[in-house]
């Protein structure tokens, strides 16, 4: 059992190259206005309980432990969460450069705010974002997930651009009466690249601007909700909107995740201000985990 107090920690501490690990699940307390700092760390089989406190992992490990964090704010990065367990709410959260694999849960909800950027998850579950305004999803690779991103939103808007999805079940689902702007994004081998889950009407709109939609098997699911393509691209699907393309993107290889555009590809410098269609390769720096 851990247990930290303000009057314990002074109010502030850092811990440096620590292995924290139990043959059976432990606890971790963390609570009134402390901050914690973990870095270059291994933790495993613990059950973390964070309350109305600062608390920032950097370059861990952190396996087989559940996260429950409320009140509280939190910023994780480079590090990687695998079989983790992780309910966030009513907190700030930044998430940087992390890798999160077979994840139990992965529940973010009320949150005040959320950065989540250039992280990798890949073999979960899902991803829930609820009730959560004024979201920026940027730079993220989701890759063979179920339902890798689910947004389920009443209020604010939603910002997803410049992420990889790639071969998920469903790889957006919408289930809210927000507004997104879905921009430079690629939607590869996907079973339904966006999919909207209301059971009534949403006034606002979906806004798809410069995505490459390409081998999935739907691109589209969408039910109760208005989505408006331009300069887009999809081999499937003629889209509706404007200066949209039917074709094929000709990635350079994707099978080994390799998504820059040959130059015969249709999908160069046809976008906004003659950019090109999709991601910006260079600046999701997790491709190289998938490269083998």
């Amino acid at each position: 059992l851990f247990f930290f107090e303000d009057s314990e920690l002074n109010n502030y501490k850092k811990y440096y190259n620590v292995f924290i690990y139990s043959n059976k699940e432990s606890f971790f307390y963390l609570k009134n206005n402390s901050v914690f700092i973990i870095n270059n760390s291994f933790i495993k089989n613990i059950d973390f309980k964070i309350e109305n406190s600062d608390l920032k992992i950097n370059n861990s490990i952190i396996n087989n432990s559940n996260l429950s964090l409320n009140l509280s704010s939190l910023n994780f990065n480079n590090s990687y969460f695998y079989n983790a367990l992780i309910n966030i709410n009513n907190s700030n959260l930044s998430l940087n450069n992390c890798v999160f694999k077979k994840s139990k849960n992965f529940k973010l909800t009320s949150l005040k705010t959320l950065n989540f950027n250039n992280n990798l998850i890949f073999n979960n579950s899902s991803l829930l974002i609820n009730n959560c305004n004024n979201i920026n999803v940027i730079n993220n690779i989701f890759f063979n997930n179920n339902n890798s991103l689910i947004i389920n939103n009443k209020s604010g808007f939603n910002k997803i651009y410049n992420n990889l999805f790639i071969k998920n079940n469903t790889a957006l689902e919408i289930s809210d009466t927000s507004m997104f702007y879905i921009v430079n994004n690629n939607f590869d081998l996907n079973n339904t690249a966006i999919k909207s889950n209301n059971s009534f009407t949403s006034k606002n709109k979906i806004i798809s601007n410069n995505n490459i939609y390409s081998f999935n098997k739907k691109d589209f699911d969408i039910n109760n909700y208005s989505i408006i393509n331009s300069y887009c691209l999809s081999n499937k699907t003629e889209l509706n909107g404007y200066y949209n393309i039917f074709g094929n993107p000709e990635y350079v290889n994707s099978l080994k995740f390799n998504y820059k555009l040959n130059n015969n590809s249709p999908a160069l410098r046809s976008g906004n201000n003659n950019n090109n269609l999709g991601i910006n390769i260079n600046t999701i720096y997790n491709i190289k985990y998938l490269k083998y």
